[in-house]
């Protein structure tokens, strides 16, 4: 049926109900707009936290704890991180 072939009610009728999908998608997407945004909030939080952490002398002092955890749990990391020492004496050493 075309637009003409309607009587003014069904127009409306069918103009509003337009309407109010519109209506919902734009609520949806609203929604959806103010969710990321919240959750953008929060991931710039928690970077910011993590590198206060990071950056923090307790962080800085258990490095070396860490990294023998992690080595005593993965040999073959052990051996690179050994290696890389080695690299780094050697460069400082000039050997």
């Amino acid at each position: 049926m075309s637009a003409t072939d309607q009587t003014p009610e069904q127009r409306v009728e069918r103009a509003e109900a337009a309407l109010e999908a519109s209506l919902a998608e734009r609520n949806r997407l609203w929604a959806e707009l103010q969710s990321r945004r919240a959750q953008e909030r929060e991931l710039t939080e928690l970077r910011e936290r993590l590198a206060a952490i990071e950056g923090s002398d307790w962080w800085r002092a258990g490095k070396p704890l860490r990294l023998a955890q992690r080595a005593a749990r993965e040999p073959r990391l052990a051996a690179k991180i050994l290696r890389g020492y080695v690299r780094i004496l050697r460069a400082r050493l000039g050997l």
